[in-house]
C-alpha cells in the first residue's frame, strides 16, 4: 500500500472517530421546544407592540370559567440591547404552555415579532391570528 493512502485510510478513520464522539457529546442537548412559528416585523416602536401582545393573548386566553381560570401573560426583558419574551403567567408563577412570544428592536420604530409554539394546530392558528394584529400597519 502506498503511504499516501494510507495516511487517507487513517485520516478517515480519525474523522469518524470525532464526528461519533461529538454526537455522542451533543446526544444530551434537547431540540427547541417551542419551534418558531411564524414572524412579524411592526413598524412600530418595541414598547407599543409589547403591549399589544400582551393584551391581543390575555383577550384571546380569556375563558370566563372557574374551573379554567383566563391565562395572563408578562413580558422579561432577556438582553438590554432590545429583546423581550412574553410568556403566559398564573399567579406570578410561568404557566406550563407551549409558546411564547420574542420580540426585538430592530430600529426605535421597527419590532421583530417572533411566535414560538409547539401546540396543536387549532390553539396555534388562534394564538397566531391575535398576536398578528399586532404586526400589521395601525
Amino acid at each position: 500500500m502506498s503511504h499516501s493512502f494510507c495516511l487517507a485510510r487513517w485520516l478517515a478513520i480519525w474523522l469518524l472517530g470525532c464526528l461519533s464522539l461529538a454526537e455522542s457529546a451533543c446526544a444530551h442537548i434537547k431540540p427547541d421546544r417551542d419551534p418558531l412559528v411564524q414572524v412579524w416585523v411592526a413598524p412600530r416602536p418595541l414598547g407599543i407592540v409589547r403591549s399589544c401582545i400582551i393584551k391581543a393573548l390575555d383577550e384571546n386566553e380569556r375563558t370566563y370559567s372557574k374551573i379554567s381560570p383566563s391565562i395572563r401573560h408578562s413580558a422579561k426583558t432577556i438582553s438590554p440591547d432590545g429583546t423581550v419574551e412574553i410568556r403566559p403567567i398564573h399567579r406570578h408563577e410561568v404557566v406550563d404552555v407551549n409558546y411564547y412570544v420574542r420580540l426585538e428592536k430592530i430600529h426605535e420604530v421597527i419590532t421583530r415579532i417572533a411566535f414560538h409554539s409547539s401546540e396543536d394546530s387549532t390553539a396555534k392558528k388562534a394564538t397566531a391570528k391575535a398576536i398578528s394584529r399586532c404586526g400589521t400597519t395601525p
